[in-house]
């Protein structure tokens, strides 16, 4: 069962006896008991019939008891177990997870780790219980994510706005899901949520951030590159050095890719770059100003530029001045290479 489909039933009043939820995807673990916590109990049966139990504060067995007990004037039990990973002895709930108790629900929250998928216990979830196990997303799923989201929540967001999103917050699904939360309750009925509306509500700038910057680099535009470097240089954490670049690495990574592809179809290109069709014309324009050869020497400078900003000779450079000798070397890349 997905994610989408487990907190579908929860908001409808659907409960399972239990979940179990692992990975290394921390979001998908405190949504469902965060769901499950707001729709089990109402508020005057929590005192009497919810639970709620830390891995490095209890055991298997006391946690077991818990689940066993029956309910007083509600409907059902609610026990919920966080940071689950501490608990010793995962494996007694083995006899539990056979013969749940029918009137409570118990949610286990096993963060950072996954059970072996061969294990006992393993299998009898996925014959008795609810076991979503979640893996991080990769950089590049984190728009696609985005754009799904928004539809669970009930909301449509526009190409630009899911790159600008995906760019400047990065993959901390937390607290996408926060501002996208956020963005939902400022939007009136049908509207979509654009690059403006959400540079305007999120606190991102709409001309200054990673995206552009990536892009003014790929178009060549010096105006762009200097405003955004001066931005960058007056409000550091919104445009932090080490998260420009991996994304001035992956952009590169990307050019590199399709120098390489034999088909320049853009259908192909936006799989091949898992981007978003719209984005790919971005990539052709880059990719006349920056050959294969200009690629390669551009990456190289992104790893030499990362260790200086990990200290590697250059203990006194502020992180803005290597950013701005290494957008300049990069554009520089570009203009040896037409100039050849």
């Amino acid at each position: 069962m997905s994610y989408e489909q487990i907190i579908r039933e929860i908001s409808q009043g659907q409960f399972r006896p239990i979940y179990f939820l692992d990975g290394d995807e921390p979001f998908y673990v405190d949504s469902v008991l965060k769901a499950l916590e707001a729709n089990v109990l109402q508020e005057h049966e929590r005192d009497f019939n919810q639970s709620i139990l830390y891995g490095k504060d209890s055991d298997v067995l006391s946690i077991i008891s818990e689940a066993k007990r029956f309910p007083m004037m509600a409907e059902r039990v609610l026990v919920l177990v966080k940071e689950a990973q501490y608990l010793r002895n995962i494996e007694l709930f083995e006899g539990y997870v056979e013969n749940p108790n029918p009137q409570t629900v118990l949610a286990i929250g096993y963060k950072g780790k996954k059970l072996d998928k061969r294990s006992k216990l393993a299998k009898l979830l996925a014959k008795n219980a609810v076991h979503l196990s979640s893996t991080a997303l990769r950089d590049y799923e984190i728009p696609k994510w985005i754009s799904s989201h928004s539809h669970t929540l009930g909301f449509r967001i526009d190409n630009l706005g899911v790159q600008l999103l995906a760019d400047s917050l990065g993959s901390d699904l937390g607290r996408l899901d926060s501002e996208m939360k956020k963005l939902k309750m400022l939007l009136n009925e049908g509207e979509i949520a654009t690059k403006d509306f959400i540079a305007k509500n999120v606190g991102i700038h709409k001309d200054y951030n990673l995206f552009e910057l990536a892009n003014a680099l790929g178009k060549g535009d010096k105006l762009l590159l200097q405003r955004i470097l001066n931005y960058s240089q007056a409000n550091p954490k919104e445009i932090p050095y080490v998260v420009v670049i991996g994304n001035l690495y992956s952009f590169f990574e990307k050019l590199v890719l399709f120098h390489s592809s034999p088909s320049k179809d853009p259908s192909k290109m936006s799989a091949l770059l898992k981007v978003n069709p719209y984005f790919v014309k971005d990539y052709q324009y880059a990719a006349s100003r920056f050959d294969l050869r200009a690629c390669v020497e551009a990456i190289h400078l992104i790893k030499e530029y990362d260790g200086k900003g990990k200290g590697l000779g250059s203990d006194t450079v502020p992180d803005f001045e290597l950013l701005r000798e290494l957008v300049w070397k990069l554009d520089f890349c570009a203009h040896s290479t037409l100039n050849k």
